[in-house]
């Protein structure tokens, strides 16, 4: 059961990575819910025995995923992709015009 598992988790990290790494919208949503994935198991050890390292374990999962979720602006949150590609392209019209007109110093 364990090797399963692991050789599952290996090959959805793999998946995700290579998906990262191309740019792709659909790794976002992979690495959120990845990051979910873990949040069961921190929930029923803590439930165990509460330790500063789970319970660190757990606000560390949660803060990453909130910061993926509120920056990448997944599930629609501060306008979704919409928003997203709006965001860039503001940005890249910036760099060129910075580029195009450089402030004098």
């Amino acid at each position: 059961m364990l090797l399963t598992t692991a050789v599952i988790y290996a090959v959805v990290e793999g998946v995700e990575a290579v998906g990262l790494w191309r740019e792709r919208r659909w790794a976002e949503y992979l690495t959120a819910a990845a990051t979910v994935g873990f949040l069961p198991f921190e929930i029923i050890e803590l439930a165990k025995r509460v330790t500063v390292f789970r319970v660190s374990a757990l606000l560390i999962n949660l803060a990453v995923l909130v910061w993926l979720v509120w920056n990448k602006r997944l599930f629609g949150i501060r306008g979704g992709s919409a928003a997203l590609e709006e965001a860039s392209r503001r940005q890249s019209l910036e760099a060129l015009q910075a580029i195009e007109h450089p402030v004098a110093t």
